[in-house]
């Protein structure tokens, strides 16, 4: 939650002691230091979020694939970032940011009939007040 809390806050003076918890032994410590150098925007992150994505005892995980769909969105690479969030959604069907980004990526893709789909699932999840 500490590392969390660092790239929150944008304490990008923090980012080389985040880093050096790359390789922890808890796999939850590696999951929260990738998620926050990329949420700080460093280059360290990608790699360690495609090796989460893919390692055995963690591709199962959401969060890797939600922020490896998120850089490849802020790239343009839709179809990327689509694959990416699509498989954080099959992971956990009710995460509604992802859902609402994936319907966002359906729209600008011209896939209507599918981001409304989508909409309407983060809808059912997370109703309006």
């Amino acid at each position: 939650r500490a590392v969390e809390g660092l790239a929150a806050a944008g304490a990008r003076t923090t980012v080389d002691r985040i880093a050096a918890l790359r390789d922890d032994r808890a796999l939850m410590v590696r999951v929260a230091v990738a998620v926050a150098l990329a949420a700080l925007g460093d280059p360290r992150a990608e790699p360690l979020l495609q090796a989460l994505a893919t390692g055995a005892e963690s591709r199962g995980l959401m969060q890797p694939h939600m922020a490896l769909g998120l850089l490849a969105a802020r790239r343009g690479m839709l179809s990327a970032a689509t694959a990416h969030l699509e498989h954080a959604v099959d992971t956990v069907p009710y995460n509604v940011d992802a859902l609402r980004m994936l319907a966002q990526l359906y729209s600008r893709m011209g896939r209507s009939s599918d981001a409304r789909a989508r909409m309407a699932e983060a809808a059912r999840f997370a109703p309006a007040p």
